[in-house]
């Protein structure tokens, strides 16, 4: 069954996966998208996201009654809203987010929640970065989880753990839960050149380990370079590229991996690139030869895993609970223990070595991503609007 023409208020802040959502996917059915953006762009490492019937209504400190106010005016049949714990601004400002649900709750839209991060309070202590700043107990998480749960119509996860995570952690009822996986963009052609001459220059001849995304103490970048010292003994013409920047509350860890990578005497070896606009992104996904996520553990479903994906490229990942559920070890990746340097060095040399394996994993890794295709990944979230609003035709 199809939803009639629905209006749907899509809450975010430009962020790419609602970017793809509504242009790749969600424009393309039988639904009505209004976009509540804020008034100003969020200081984040965003590439520029345009979207039909953009509403700058909301700041950081008065997004409650201000999304409330719009949602009074505009009266969308749903509101969705796309959540992590930075997507309003700074940490603290997840103190007013139950807030804004129960100010939906006064008017007669539906709720639909996709929350894009589910913690698990063992897996953040397991790392000294997040206990030495900052003391985590699960009691702010059962109150976040548990209102989030009791008031919105749906809450979308974007995998099967993290589903049981919010029922068996977080007491979510199990009802009140959806799985639409994340959403992968159609392939790209190869991109052989960049604006960008001086990394072309620096990369001429060379072999390409990439690693794409916010730099930040879950993503274990640490073990990914102290395991591309021993890979550098035997490829000398391999160059590990760090493709991303820090968010303000970890410029500290991306000082740290900088010292390390001069320590291990890897300035030659390791450029990082700071944040890339599109054009420099897909360059080096069509000039990489491996993509490794070396995350200590996964709290969230990954965009640059998506675009691994997209561009058909051999994925090495940690044994995190995700990548172990949506990766199948060497089929369309190879899976190595998180924090440890010497599976992961293992492992790129095993890749660069065997271009066979690197064809073997780049053409199942395409198959997995026609799977989950925006276009698949709209309906679905389309359906659940539909049951959601009981819209039906």
């Amino acid at each position: 069954m199809t939803a009639d023409k629905l209006t749907t208020a899509i809450v975010d802040d430009f962020s790419p996966y609602s970017c793809n959502l509504i242009n790749e996917g969600l424009l393309h059915e039988k639904v009505s998208i209004l976009f509540y953006g804020p008034k100003v762009r969020l200081n984040k490492f965003y590439p520029k996201s345009n979207f039909k019937n953009t509403k700058r209504i909301w700041t950081q400190t008065l997004f409650p009654f201000q999304i409330f106010r719009q949602a009074i005016v505009d009266k969308p049949d749903l509101v969705h809203i796309q959540h992590e714990i930075n997507t309003f601004g700074p940490l603290y400002t997840n103190l007013f987010f139950p807030f804004l649900l129960f100010l939906l709750r006064l008017t007669r839209s539906k709720v639909i929640i996709t929350e894009h991060s589910v913690f698990d309070p063992d897996e953040l202590y397991k790392s000294s970065n997040f206990r030495v700043k900052r003391s985590l107990s699960k009691l702010p998480f059962l109150f976040f989880y548990f209102i989030t749960g009791r008031i919105t119509n749906k809450v979308i996860v974007h995998d099967h753990v993290f589903k049981e995570q919010l029922k068996n952690l977080y007491k979510m009822p199990e009802n009140k839960i959806a799985i639409i996986a994340h959403g992968v963009s159609p392939c790209k052609s190869i991109t052989s050149s960049t604006k960008n001459e001086e990394l072309a220059t620096k990369l001429q001849d060379k072999k390409i380990v990439l690693f794409f995304g916010f730099l930040s103490p879950r993503k274990g970048v640490e073990y990914l370079l102290q395991a591309f010292k021993n890979v550098t003994i035997d490829y000398t013409n391999c160059v590990l590229i760090v493709a991303g920047d820090a968010p303000k509350q970890y410029i500290n860890y991306k000082k740290r991996l900088k010292a390390m990578t001069s320590e291990l005497g890897l300035q030659e070896k390791v450029i990082f690139t700071g944040f890339v606009e599109n054009e420099v992104a897909d360059y080096l996904f069509s000039r990489a030869l491996i993509f490794v996520l070396p995350y200590t553990f996964s709290s969230a479903a990954s965009g640059p895993l998506s675009t691994a994906m997209q561009n058909g490229l051999p994925i090495i990942a940690t044994r995190t609970y995700y990548f172990q559920d949506v990766l199948k070890n060497n089929y369309d990746s190879l899976l190595v223990p998180p924090s440890n340097c010497e599976f992961l060095a293992k492992a790129i040399l095993k890749l660069l070595e065997d271009e066979t394996l690197r064809q073997k994993f780049s053409t199942n890794i395409r198959k997995k991503a026609e799977q989950s295709s925006w276009r698949k990944i709209a309906k679905m979230t389309v359906e659940l609007y539909a049951k959601s609003t009981g819209s039906y035709r």
